[in-house]
């Protein structure tokens, strides 16, 4: 029978009802009834699961059992309740012709969010320090997280098996949720392309892109072996430059003190940074009403199968690097903020020459 007030359709199946909310009463055929109990955050599509899911409710059953009729023969609206919202208001918690209720504004639950969030974001800063750490291979870090899993699979397991009464639902769901993030609190980062697709998702990570000479940038994934490479053309793999940067200067306003300090240096008499020297002078000058930072570009050649041995072998890698030369002391002395800007092998640079090889480079900063 139709929930509308003063509806007396009656549909055989749930399809049918769902058509005729539609049609006669102007509500979305992929309308969601909210439940409307205290800080109950269930969702139903359909009114069967909807009225089920009500029943689930141990303390107002009675109520919900009562025959429709019932709740229209002389009983206070005020006093047949859900939760703290009256049952009418519950059955119908959209605007149309027939209902003079108003909406119910949703229960907010923003905590309990807040608090899964901050599980998962434990997880991946544990997991980025892991990898942070030189000493650890990849493989390492994976051991480390199955290890942690089993550790924390026999904690929640034994919580669970707990002789614990818990009467309100809400409650019981969360602490059930909670207990489930925790039994698996590395399974949406437990591969790379996890791992990175949810640095991506967060904006905290961007792939880098492949250039072959004179031809647009290829998305390359992962990893290289993904883009088809032919034999004879030449490729540099260029870093998310302009990413690195914003995310560099915004993470604890140390623009600012990028800034001050360059400020500081351009008054010195003696030469003693790269803003002292005439180059700078003249750059400078082309900018004299806005703030510029320098940013110095060098590169260096390592043997990636020998790195003790000649740079001259056939897999020399040419790296290219860049900092901020005016950083303050107590940032220029870590050396998590050199940053890379490419990779070319050196082999490419000897027979297409480092003019062609860096243009791409060198246009990711003029840009």
């Amino acid at each position: 029978r139709c929930m509308i007030e003063r509806c007396e359709t009656v549909a055989h199946t749930s399809n049918e009802y769902i058509d005729h909310l539609k049609h006669h009463h102007e509500i979305p055929r992929d309308f969601r009834f909210h439940c409307t109990f205290q800080r109950c955050p269930q969702i139903a599509s359909t009114w069967h699961t909807f009225r089920r899911h009500l029943l689930t409710h141990e303390k107002h059953l009675e109520i919900l059992e009562q025959p429709r009729e019932q709740l229209h023969s002389g009983v206070p609206k005020e006093e047949i309740t859900v939760g703290q919202v009256p049952i009418e208001e519950t059955l119908c918690r959209f605007n149309c012709p027939s209902n003079d209720h108003a909406p119910i504004p949703q229960h907010s639950n923003a905590s309990f969010e807040k608090n899964l969030l901050d599980i998962e974001s434990q997880s991946v800063s544990l997991t980025l320090y892991l990898h942070s750490k030189t000493n650890l291979t990849r493989e390492n870090v994976h051991d480390i997280q199955k290890n942690i899993s089993v550790l924390n699979s026999k904690t929640v397991s034994n919580i669970k098996n707990l002789p614990l009464k818990i009467v309100d639902p809400q409650v019981e769901y969360e602490l059930n949720t909670y207990l489930d993030r925790l039994e698996n609190g590395f399974d949406f980062i437990d591969t790379d392309y996890k791992f990175f697709k949810h640095l991506e998702d967060k904006n905290l990570f961007k792939m880098p892109t492949m250039v072959q000479i004179d031809h647009e940038p290829v998305p390359i994934g992962i990893s290289i072996e993904d883009v088809q490479i032919e034999n004879d053309k030449s490729y540099v793999v260029l870093s998310a430059v302009e990413f690195q940067i914003r995310k560099f200067l915004q993470t604890d306003n140390i623009i600012k003190d990028v800034i001050k300090n360059t400020l500081e240096l351009q008054k010195s008499q003696l030469i003693q940074n790269i803003v002292n020297g005439q180059v700078w002078q003249d750059i400078r000058a082309k900018y004299k009403s806005e703030h510029i930072i320098p940013i110095s570009l060098y590169c260096d050649e390592f043997e990636i199968n020998d790195c003790l041995s000649s740079h001259n072998k056939k897999h020399a890698i040419c790296g290219v690097y860049y900092s901020f030369p005016t950083l303050p002391e107590k940032y220029a002395s870590k050396l998590c903020n050199i940053f890379i800007a490419a990779m070319i092998k050196k082999i490419d640079i000897n027979e297409c020459g480092i003019n062609m090889l860096f243009r791409p480079i060198v246009q990711l900063f003029t840009d």
